[in-house]
Parts: C-alpha cells; structure tokens; sequence
C-alpha cells in the first residue's frame, strides 16, 4: 500500500470531508473522507477541529506558520485518497516525556488528563476543573511536555459549573436537583427532594455577610450537648405565635447579651424551667 503524508487545508464540518496537499508533490485533493478508528450510527467518536487556512499557496504542504497544523496519514482507494490516521507535527504540543500520561485535548483548550497513578483531572481554560485522584491543585502540564511548550488560551469569559438530574418520581412528576457554580464564586443549590446531612467530627461555617434561613413547616434544633447562641449585638427573636422555652437543668438556661438589648416578641411566651435568667 502506498501512503502519502498531506497538510489539512481546510474541514468541511458539514461534508465531513478534508481539503489536502500532498507535502512531497504539492498535489491538491479537496473533499477527502476520514476514517475512524470506531463508528457505527448511534455510538463513535466526533473530532474534526478547524484550520487555518495557509496565507500563500507556497506555505501549503508543511507546517503552517499561522496556526495549527493537522499532517494527515492517507491510503488510496480507487486512486481517491482517504485519512486512515493522522502524524504528529514537530513542533506539536502534544507529546509528552512522561509513561502512561493520557492526554485528550480540544481546540478550545480544554482537556482531560489521566496521571501514571490514574488520578483524573478535567480541566477547562475559564478556570474551572474537576479532579479526582491525588493533590488537590489544578495539574500544570508544562513540566511533563517534550517540548515545554504545552500553553492554554486565555479565556474570554469565566466558567461555570452546572451538576444537573432529573427524573419522574412514581406519580410521573419530574423532580430533580441542580448545582450551579458561578465564575463569581455563587452558588446555587435547587432540590426537589429531602436533603439529609451527616457529620461525625466538627463543623464550623463561616458567613462574612448576612445569613436568611427560610423554613415553611417546623424546625427541631437538638443537642446532646450545650449550645451557645453568641451576638456581637442585637438578638431578635420573633415569633407569630407561642414561644416556649424548656430548661431541666439545676443550673439554669441563660440568655445574655453584654452590648444590646435582647428582645423576645410573641404573641404569649412561656418560660419553663428551674432557673431562667433573661439578662
């Protein structure tokens, strides 16, 4: 079988054809098919990315100086070119010093990269990545590239995170959950279903602005254990209806605030307990 390497010229996405120059005899065939190494009508693989075109008929056939470059590996079938592969430019940034590195990238710059030690990382150019495996930092190629001249786009916009289900519950409504991370740093959070929290060492939250809890029904707080309600300073507690407060303990149940005055409003209040101070 003869072979022959070529530059792509220019992809006819909506073809799914190639344009190419044959880098030894400067040979001219547009409209080339491209195989897969799988494809079937439902399942396969889609990547095809664009080309600049060359500035000067004298620049095609080689490495393009304005771009990305794509060297095309092609058999011959009834005398008509088709891609069975594609080599690997010298100048390419995709070549790497590392065994069993993993590396997919899109033209956009986005990849997905698998370490010798199967850690995982899925990293987009806006800032954002998912990673799984070992170290808790975004993974620099740079270090592990032939070259050194593994680079990234510089983003336009920032990237945002969506986590997304849905589905139809036994009735037929569909119900679901989002997550929705901001390049701002904004979360959003919406469930159709129970949320079910679980810690079994200390938590501690952190609000540098205002905090709203919303609850529509009722609200169990419990304790094994004290509790401290601690304000630099005023507590209001509001209540539409009846408000009871229960202490069994010898010592008493103390509610103090040392800058402001703590005010308790209710319709009718009932204090229950051996020792109550409001202070």
């Amino acid at each position: 079988m003869t072979l022959m390497i070529a530059q792509v010229v220019a992809v006819h996405a909506k073809r799914r054809t190639v344009d190419l120059v044959d880098c030894n005899t400067g040979g001219r065939y547009p409209d080339v098919f491209v195989a897969s190494s799988m494809s079937g009508t439902d399942h396969g693989s889609w990547d095809i990315p664009s080309v600049p075109k060359p500035s000067t008929e004298a620049d095609a056939g080689g490495i393009n100086p304005d771009g990305r470059t794509i060297m095309a590996v092609c058999g011959f079938f009834l005398d008509r070119p088709l891609v069975i592969g594609f080599l690997r430019a010298d100048d390419s940034m995709m070549a790497f010093d590392e065994d069993d590195r993993t590396v997919h990238r899109h033209a956009s710059g986005t990849y997905h990269t698998t370490a010798p030690d199967g850690s995982t990382e899925i990293f987009h150019p806006g800032g954002a990545y998912v990673r799984i495996g070992t170290g808790e930092d975004h993974e620099d190629l740079t270090p592990i590239s032939a070259d050194k001249n593994w680079t990234l786009p510089e983003p336009d916009t920032g990237a945002t995170i969506v986590v997304e289900t849905k589905h139809k519950d036994g009735d037929g409504n569909l119900k679901g959950f989002k997550l929705i991370i901001r390049p701002t740093g904004e979360v959003v959070l919406t469930t159709d279903g129970d949320v079910s929290l679980t810690i079994h060492g200390d938590t501690t939250a952190q609000i540098d602005g205002n905090a709203t809890v919303t609850v529509n029904k009722d609200v169990d707080l419990k304790s094994h254990q004290n509790i401290t309600l601690d304000a630099d300073e005023n507590i209001a507690l509001v209540a539409g209806g009846g408000v009871s407060i229960t202490a069994n303990g010898s010592s008493g149940t103390v509610m103090r605030s040392s800058t402001g005055p703590m005010y308790m409003q209710a319709q009718t209040i009932s204090a229950l307990a051996s020792r109550i101070n409001l202070n």
